[in-house]
């Protein structure tokens, strides 16, 4: 269930498990401390209950905007999926940054049995509460880490600057993905013989470095093989920032149709070409190698 009324959760009468946290993006760490979350919950036979906030608490603080590795609505929904009880979305507001720990485990409400956080968890006013000064029992569960680096938001947003698409899916458990609806575009990879889908572009996300890579785009139920296009296409001045995928061996605009890339593979970084023919011999190479890529898949099953 998720709540965006705090006031819902006055109609919970039992103790429950708690966490609070961002969870922007929902990693791998992010998902030990669900897993923990729901594991005390199991033992305990309490409901579970996961607080988190539809904006970046450092947002508010620093008072500038912070893009999210994750829609906000996004992140709710896999913390359902995973299995928590009640889902609270909350906006953070100057009036929570001020509150110390105490005071907002008060106005949450809630009959808190234990509180289970990451390893670097503190709140309250500046964060100047740490977890254990509270009168109740705090489990802390330890980072996660692959190949030596913590993996957190900090590390999601890092590696899709560089755009390891290995390492951030690693770090994910899963396909980094973008979701869109198809919007029109200018029809320059029709006339080029490699019609695409030009996706709405979403401001208040992190984009990953501009580039082609390999994609799986899911559309009404569908799985197609794609090659996708992150950045300004430079070989056609005056264009703006786009995200478009070009389908392998499928036809159809898709218009104002929701579409889900799942990014398995960086190809390259974006080129300026001197002439169309120059552009029209990359993208052939460009399909080819994804079209290589599948293959591969399919010999190693």
């Amino acid at each position: 269930m998720i709540i965006e009324d705090v006031r819902q959760l006055r109609e919970i009468h039992c103790d429950v498990l708690l966490t609070i946290g961002t969870f922007d993006g929902y990693h791998l760490g992010h998902q030990k401390v669900i897993s923990a979350l729901l594991d005390e919950s199991r033992r305990l036979g309490c409901p579970s209950v996961a607080v988190t906030f539809l904006n970046s608490p450092r947002e508010v603080i620093s008072k500038k905007s912070i893009p999210y590795v994750m829609d906000p609505y996004e992140k709710l929904q896999f913390l359902k999926n995973a299995g928590v009880d009640y889902v609270v979305a909350l906006p953070f507001t100057q009036q929570l940054r001020h509150m110390t720990a105490p005071t907002f485990l008060e106005y949450l409400g809630l009959r808190v049995r234990k509180l289970i956080v990451g390893y670097d968890f503190r709140f309250g006013y500046k964060g100047s509460d740490p977890a254990s000064s509270l009168k109740i029992p705090v489990m802390k569960v330890e980072a996660h880490i692959i190949d030596g680096h913590i993996v957190s938001s900090t590390l999601l947003r890092e590696l899709m600057a560089l755009g390891d698409i290995e390492r951030l899916n690693a770090s994910l458990g899963r396909f980094y993905s973008y979701r869109a609806s198809v919007i029109r575009g200018y029809g320059t990879g029709g006339s080029l013989g490699f019609p695409t889908l030009n996706l709405n572009i979403r401001p208040n996300l992190y984009t990953l470095r501009k580039g082609v890579y390999i994609t799986n785009a899911h559309i009404e139920g569908n799985v197609y093989q794609s090659v996708t296009s992150v950045g300004n296409r430079p070989t056609f001045p005056g264009r703006s920032f786009s995200i478009e995928t070009h389908l392998l061996d499928t036809k159809g605009d898709f218009y104002e149709e929701e579409v889900t890339l799942e990014f398995l593979s960086f190809i390259r970084d974006e080129i300026t070409f001197d002439s169309r023919q120059e552009l029209i011999d990359q993208i052939e190479r460009d399909v080819a190698k994804t079209r290589e890529h599948f293959k591969s898949l399919h010999t190693k099953i």
